[in-house]
């Protein structure tokens, strides 16, 4: 549980509808109140209105408006602007530069964890006191060792204080998939290398949660051969990645079967 000052309020800025429930959910779990954005533009819309706002969390891969275009208009033009915090599954070296050149003053690397805002926002909201959670879900779930592709270990390690919010992660990514995945596919027959890659980063960014063990290299594939415009290559590798992904729900399924004295519907 915590403790928050009624002045706690985090302005998330975020494209990601189903990222967007999943912060929402943990700014939430630790009592702050959460206002969203859903690109840059939106943000510095909402900041001239004047509302009160102690921390904004900026995606950085935005439409309309990117993070990093919006954190320099922000701190150029607007007087007491709140502090910054990236949010971003980019953290090697070219952007973490980025990111502090534009001023930013901290990352949140994605997938976003319970235990990393823990750690990172007290720094930039000294109102904020976190306590041990004591709720049913500490004990994690547990596994025979028959999953094959998704790393049950680390999904405990990330999801270990809120499984109740894992799980209805995990009902929003069905659905993202059998809505979204489509428009992978669709963007790759139709020879757009660049919708192809805004869809698969998409459902990369979600996918991730799970820690699925082969889907990564298959997404990269696809990643190369969409930019230099390989679309026979991008298609063979989709119909991998759509198999694969088939799979990991499958497996997290199970997991969760397994599990109807912890898990809150």
């Amino acid at each position: 549980m915590s403790e928050v000052s009624p002045n706690n309020k985090v302005l998330l800025v975020e494209d990601n509808p189903i990222n967007i429930k999943l912060a929402v959910s943990m700014l939430e779990r630790l009592g702050l109140s959460v206002t969203v954005a859903t690109n840059g533009q939106e943000a510095i819309d909402y900041v001239k209105t004047g509302e009160h706002i102690d921390l904004i969390v900026m995606d950085i891969q935005m439409p309309v408006m990117d993070g990093l275009e919006a954190t320099h208009y922000l701190y150029k033009h607007i007087e007491n602007c709140p502090t910054i915090v990236a949010m971003t599954a980019n953290v090697d070296t070219q952007h973490y530069n980025s990111c502090i050149e534009a001023g930013m003053a901290g990352f949140i690397e994605k997938p976003i964890r319970l235990a990393k805002l823990k750690e990172v926002l007290p720094t930039h909201l000294p109102t904020l006191h976190i306590f041990g959670d004591q709720t049913i879900w500490k004990d994690g779930l547990q596994s025979d060792g028959a999953f094959l592709r998704i790393n049950v270990e680390l999904i405990n390690k990330d999801f270990s204080e809120c499984w109740d919010i894992f799980y209805k992660f995990y009902r929003d990514f069905i659905l993202y998939y059998q809505n979204e995945l489509p428009k992978l596919e669709n963007a790759i027959k139709a020879n757009d290398s660049a919708q192809t890659l805004r869809a698969l980063k998409d459902f990369s960014d979600l996918a991730v949660y799970f820690q699925p063990k082969f889907m990564t290299p298959i997404s990269e594939e696809i990643k190369k051969n969409a930019s230099s415009n390989n679309f026979g290559i991008c298609l063979k590798e989709f119909r991998k990645l759509r198999k694969e992904a088939q799979e990991v729900i499958r497996e997290v399924s199970l997991l969760l079967a397994n599990q109807p004295q912890k898990i809150s519907q």
